[in-house]
């Protein structure tokens, strides 16, 4: 009779670790097959600075100070040193150059808030987005280090970011 209790005991004790088991690994099992939640990452003793893409209203010069002041690969004294960029549009050059497009920077971002820092011939750089014209240039696609322009006559024109310091 105890030799019945005993087993039936160890009996349940395997069963109930066999449940547990298996409970772990459907759950283990589900969280691996779901898409992953977007978390907001908290960032410590760091001020809270929105983002560029956030900022549609700003001024592109002021886009460009906030995208220089948080470069993450630039020092401080190599910020200081870059020129200000202006935001007053009579603040032109007296010299006229022809209207070359200059592909200065591209982010790209998955969740559609990609966009382009661009100049066109000396004027000042600005920010565009896919859709978005600049003189005869419309900006048709954006991709790493790279954008394509379509002009009005329909020509392509595929430009690519130049490497620092050439």
């Amino acid at each position: 009779m105890i030799q019945h209790s005993l087993s039936s005991g160890r009996v349940r004790l395997a069963a109930l670790c066999c449940a547990l088991t298996i409970a772990i690994l459907a759950w283990t099992t589900s969280e691996a097959l779901r898409p992953p939640r977007h978390r907001p990452i908290a960032i410590l003793a760091s001020p809270v600075v929105p983002s560029p893409i956030d900022q549609t209203d700003a001024p592109p010069a002021e886009l460009i100070e906030n995208a220089i002041d948080h470069d993450p690969f630039s020092t401080p004294q190599q910020r200081s040193a870059l020129p200000p960029v202006s935001s007053s549009p009579t603040a032109a050059p007296s010299m006229s150059t022809p209207d070359v497009l200059r592909l200065v920077g591209t982010v790209v971002d998955s969740s559609g808030g990609s966009f382009v820092l661009c100049q066109l011939g000396t004027n000042q750089t600005r920010v565009l987005r896919v859709g978005e014209e600049l003189g005869p240039y419309e900006l048709h696609s954006i991709s790493q280090g790279a954008a394509i322009f379509l002009t009005a006559a329909g020509q392509r024109l595929e430009l690519r970011v130049s490497k620092t310091g050439s």
